[in-house]
């Protein structure tokens, strides 16, 4: 499957350096009741350096029904980052991303 068809959000999302964003991300295309969320968050201006701890606090995503909830904060202006998330939905490990640029 190409890569493509797994963003999650098609023209990505626009958030300002000093916003703090819950994304909440739907699971029920993928047969929802999400189990074991992992994030990673990937600044592309700089080579996909791993940013996660930086602009994701407390790491983990919580749960909201079949809902994945992603705090997004201390982004740097100017950069284009990538979000990842891997999540288990009715036995299968899934993965689904989305851009965010930060003006």
């Amino acid at each position: 499957m190409s890569r493509r068809f797994r963003q999650t959000i098609p023209e990505g999302r626009i958030q300002g350096p000093k916003e703090i964003i819950t994304y909440r991300l739907k699971t029920t295309q993928w047969g929802g009741s999400p189990t074991d969320p992992e994030l990673a968050v990937l600044c592309v201006t700089d080579e996909d350096t791993d940013v996660t701890n930086a602009v994701a606090p407390g790491g983990t995503p919580a749960i909201d029904g079949d809902d994945i909830l992603l705090v997004i904060s201390g982004l740097t202006e100017d950069k284009l980052y990538e979000v990842n998330v891997d999540f288990t939905s009715d036995g299968q490990k899934l993965s689904t991303f989305f851009t965010l640029a930060c003006k």
